[in-house]
C-alpha cells in the first residue's frame, strides 16, 4: 500500500519531498530508497520523533504539527519549493462537524504551491 502510495509520486533524485507524518516508517523508507535531493518529515508526536532513526540518510526531521509547518512558510522555508507532498492521513475519517483531515490538508496547502513549476515527466 505505501509502496504504491509513494510509487504515485513517481520520486526522482531531483525531486525535493515533504512528508507530513512518520507513521511506522514505511513510506519514509520507500521515498528514501528513490534518493530525492530534498526530503523533509513533519511529525508533531515526540513518541513517533523519537523511532525516526539517528541520522536518517537524507530526511530532515521537523518538530511540529502540519497546519504550524504550514503557518510559518515563508522566506526563510518557501514551501513552494518541494516538487512532491506526501500525505497518508490513515485512517481519514470524514465527519459532518469535523470534515476530513485530507481536505483541510489540501485548503491549508493550495496557496503555497507554485502552479508555474514545471511539469512533471
Amino acid at each position: 500500500y505505501m509502496e504504491a502510495l509513494v510509487d504515485a509520486l513517481e520520486v526522482t533524485p531531483a525531486d525535493t519531498v515533504l512528508e507530513i507524518g512518520y507513521g511506522l516508517g514505511f513510506s519514509c523508507a520507500a521515498i528514501q530508497r528513490r534518493r530525492p535531493r530534498r526530503h523533509v518529515v513533519v511529525e508533531c508526536d515526540p513518541g513517533v520523533r523519537a523511532r525516526i532513526p539517528d541520522g536518517a540518510d537524507g530526511v530532515e526531521v521537523v518538530a511540529a504539527t502540519w497546519q504550524a509547518y504550514l503557518a510559518d512558510a515563508n522566506d526563510n522555508f518557501p514551501i513552494h519549493e518541494f516538487s512532491a507532498v506526501f500525505f497518508d492521513d490513515f485512517p481519514i475519517v470524514a465527519t459532518p462537524s469535523r470534515g476530513s483531515r485530507w481536505r483541510s490538508f489540501l485548503e491549508a496547502l493550495v496557496p503555497h504551491i507554485a502552479w508555474a513549476a514545471p511539469p512533471r515527466r
